[in-house]
């Protein structure tokens, strides 16, 4: 049996809004062995802060603090990855991109292959990822791709907490 994971804003304290998510953070699959704990989500601010996005899906970026002010959706894949290899005084082939496994993603795919970064695909759990970028015992240095809109603003809440960056359109 599938488990659902729930996904909502809803008003939990007067003059605030929040978001959550319970479920898997990545599950442990084939693709590049990419396996994560469960995960829960939660994310607080003001009431209208929060983009309200069920069943959306968006660009995203996803980095830590070295990145920071460095990518932008405005880029191309390997625009980015030439910035952030300079930002953290790298080449790009040191680099190690988070990529959801879609087929929608195999343009991109391509691209940062052919720029020379390597590449970890998973099956799910990009907010999870997008967290793993600002944490170098992982090895993640970015996340790219098309995701969940509703995680994409989880991830974004999580990632200004510890001074990364999220873009998204």
């Amino acid at each position: 049996m599938k488990r659902r994971c729930s996904i909502s804003v809803k008003r939990s304290v007067p003059g605030t809004e929040g978001g959550y998510r319970s479920g898997s953070a990545g599950r442990n699959d084939d693709l590049r062995q990419w396996r994560s704990q469960r995960l829960a989500v939660i994310a607080m601010a003001e009431h209208g802060n929060f983009l309200h996005s069920p069943d959306t899906y968006m660009d995203k970026i996803a980095v830590g603090p070295a990145g920071k002010g460095v990518v932008d959706l405005d880029k191309t894949p390997t625009q980015n990855l030439n910035a952030l290899a300079e930002a953290k005084k790298c080449k790009v082939e040191d680099l190690t991109v988070i990529i959801l496994y879609r087929p929608r993603h195999e343009a991109l795919i391509k691209e940062v292959r052919e720029a020379g970064a390597r590449i970890r695909l998973i099956g799910d759990g990009d907010v999870s990822a997008a967290i793993a970028t600002t944490k170098p015992e992982t090895g993640i240095d970015l996340l790219m791709g098309i995701g969940g809109a509703p995680e994409g603003v989880l991830a974004a809440a999580a990632l200004r907490c510890v001074g990364g960056h999220a873009g998204s359109s």
